[in-house]
């Protein structure tokens, strides 16, 4: 059996990077508008082109600032939904993840779904399991930090484990685990 934790107390820490993350769910993970998650895809755009790493809050915060010292002070209609101010609000969602213990989560070394799915030199699985007391009584939104980083690599990996070769998912059989 391997042990889990988000928070490393229990067992093997969960760690994932803010890119692995990517914009759309780290946006959903702090329940940003659609303009404010705009804000963040040109953040990761910027990022991206000034070959910034995006590892853990406090790049994604800095990633934000360029954002907001790159953006236009204002915008044509109202000063409320200006660049400026949606980034403002960005950096205090990170703030507020950041203290519900989004630090220990964000960082490296960052869980590799393959993890998850070691076997033995006999060929025989390991369990994994998620020591999730801590996690629990955490706020909702750290909650669903785990599901939003590791749905889209598990998904993809288990498809190709119970497809046969040559055969598509939607006709593919199931396989017993022994």
């Amino acid at each position: 059996m391997i042990f889990w934790d988000l928070f490393g107390e229990q067992g093997h820490p969960i760690r994932s990077t803010i890119s692995e993350m990517g914009p759309l769910l780290l946006s959903r993970l702090m329940d940003l508008s659609e303009a404010q998650e705009g804000v963040l895809n040109i953040a990761f755009k910027i990022a991206g082109d000034e070959n910034m790493p995006l590892v853990d809050l406090s790049d994604s915060a800095s990633a934000a600032r360029e954002s907001w010292r790159r953006g236009p002070t204002r915008s044509p209609q109202n000063t409320a939904t200006s660049p400026r101010r949606r980034s403002a609000l960005i950096q205090r969602s990170l703030l507020v993840l950041e203290q519900q213990g989004g630090a220990h989560f964000f960082g490296e070394p960052a869980l590799d779904i393959k993890d998850l799915m070691r076997t033995t030199r006999d060929g025989r699985g390991y369990i994994s399991i998620l020591a999730a007391q801590t996690l629990m009584n955490s706020p909702q939104t750290l909650r669903d930090v785990p599901v939003c980083s590791c749905c889209r690599s598990c998904l993809r990996n288990c498809l190709k484990w119970a497809t046969p070769t040559g055969q598509s998912s939607s006709s593919s059989s199931t396989r017993r685990i022994s």
